[in-house]
């Protein structure tokens, strides 16, 4: 393990608080990950007999970070300072680790655990409270099918493992043993255990609702065709689209980001000559009435205009809807300009509660993912194509009588 502190401090400090601008935020690295193929190291190298690299995800809860890495098939569990708690991991692509031997050892304490499992091409990861383990995992190809009516392939399940890690199930569209879903794309675990699994199709965004046991709840599609118009905008002056859905903690209900584009005209031939963004909105749907009940337009954040630079991009910067907290806050994160990005909590009517910049090393980061725990911490998973960086912000400390205890 190697820790990584950020090198210039200092200079980001006295940029962030230029006139005007939000405070920063500062960056507090918990631990790095060597790239390799070791056991406590992440894969991310292309290989010429693969299409791409397959998708790498993290969780954190509960001071705990589980990352999928998908190149090697396995997933392994860290504790906030770096230390490797437990790997599952596929025999085929993977040696057999050292921590297994030594777990197995007769008469000793086992606090490092492995457990070999054959994945076939991880996805995202979500846990319960019991840390009871949920992973999406492809089915084999030749299982894979196309299902018309939602246009779609159907080829991902959710596999469970108990906190010894033992397999138990795989849950698909029917509960236990079912229809493969389509491609995740995000899995949640509510305040009272129940699974919401999210997919794209080629209809619309679908959603699926299981309690604790595996049995399905609830299923709804929301539709390409039907998505809701602001109010005041004339019929068909703005063009829709679902930038990405959340489920709610507490409720059942979801959070549904929408993106509108307008007609733009040429000046000269007064002819249309493209699309513009309009707004972006959050929308709650209610899954009891199958409505959406309310919502409200994203802040604007202005690109900063580098004079004499005629292929400086102009226009909004777009905001990335990272969740909610169990409070109801929305937590937003802006595209990055000149190696910062903008950091903003709503309240759950639209106003902004919190408003700080966030700054990265730029161009020496090949890739940043980022996600908001319940309680509102923001966590990124960063890689400069050398390691791979865990860091939080402590935004959870800057949200006063919203703030909770734990992660």
């Amino acid at each position: 393990m190697t820790f990584r502190f950020p090198a210039a401090a200092l200079l980001l400090l006295a940029v962030s608080c230029a006139p005007g601008a939000p405070q920063l935020m500062p960056k507090e690295p918990l631990f790095s990950l060597e790239l390799g193929t070791l056991e406590d190291q992440i894969d991310l190298f292309q290989r010429p007999d693969q299409r791409s690299p397959e998708r790498n995800s993290f969780l954190f809860y509960n001071g705990l970070v589980l990352i999928s890495d998908g190149n090697a098939r396995k997933i392994m569990e860290f504790s906030s300072y770096g230390d490797l708690l437990t790997l599952y991991y596929n025999p085929d692509a993977n040696p057999v680790p050292a921590l297994l031997g030594a777990s197995s050892t007769p008469g000793q304490v086992k606090n490092r655990r492995a457990f070999p499992y054959p994945f076939n091409e991880l996805g995202e990861l979500a846990l319960t409270s019991q840390n009871q383990l949920y992973v999406e995992d492809r089915v084999p190809i030749e299982r894979r099918v196309f299902d018309p009516a939602t246009q779609v392939v159907l080829e991902s399940r959710i596999l469970r493992f108990d906190r010894d890690g033992k397999f138990l199930d795989f849950l698909g569209q029917e509960g236990i043993g079912g229809t493969p879903f389509p491609v995740v794309e995000r899995l949640t675990v509510t305040a009272n255990g129940e699974l919401v699994v999210i997919c794209r199709t080629g209809k619309g965004w679908a959603v699926w609702w299981f309690d604790a046991s595996g049995t399905p709840i609830d299923k709804t599609l929301l539709g390409y065709s039907a998505l809701p118009q602001p109010d005041g905008s004339a019929a068909g002056s703005l063009l829709p689209q679902l930038d990405t859905i959340f489920a709610d903690w507490q409720t059942r209900r979801l959070y549904v980001k929408v993106d509108y584009y307008m007609a733009t005209m040429d000046s000269t031939t007064h002819t249309a000559s493209g699309i513009q963004q309009s707004q972006s909105r959050i929308w709650t749907y209610d899954l009891a009435t199958r409505q959406y009940t309310k919502s409200f337009a994203l802040p604007v954040l202005k690109r900063q205009k580098v004079k004499g630079d005629p292929t400086d991009p102009v226009g909004d910067r777009p905001y990335q809807f990272l969740g909610v907290s169990d409070g109801g806050q929305a937590y937003l994160l802006s595209s990055p300009e000149a190696g910062s990005q903008r950091f903003v909590v709503t309240h759950p009517d639209g106003s902004i509660f919190l408003e700080r910049n966030i700054e990265l090393a730029g161009a020496d980061t090949l890739f940043a993912q980022y996600s908001v725990t319940r309680t509102g911490l923001l966590v990124g998973f960063l890689s400069d194509g050398n390691r791979v960086q865990m860091a939080w912000w402590r935004s959870d400390k800057l949200l006063g009588g919203y703030a909770q205890t734990g992660f």
